[in-house]
């Protein structure tokens, strides 16, 4: 196993309120819909809800997957440079 750079994209972030955690939910949901073969990650770090999507190489390619296709998906918010990097293990 080795460490692995790469990117999400955060389209929802919200407070700690138990509205927030459905509005992050809710938003989870609309992303899998649009995008079925990309991972949803729903999660609290306090303080906040937020909603990210993908496990991107490359931010471009993050940027690409997600943004192009904004007209076809207009209930997803256009959350630019909010590239968060992530860290994950892969075989050799």
């Amino acid at each position: 196993m080795r460490k692995v750079s790469g990117y999400r994209i955060q389209v929802f972030s919200g407070g700690n309120k138990r509205v927030d955690r459905q509005n992050a939910e809710k938003m989870g949901h609309k992303v899998k819909a649009a995008f079925p073969n990309q991972p949803v990650y729903v999660h609290f770090h306090s303080p906040r809800w937020f909603c990210r999507v993908g496990n991107f190489p490359k931010k471009e390619k993050g940027t690409q997957n997600i943004f192009i296709s904004d007209h076809h998906h207009p209930d997803i918010p256009k959350y630019r440079n909010t590239e968060i990097p992530i860290y994950r293990y892969t075989e050799k």
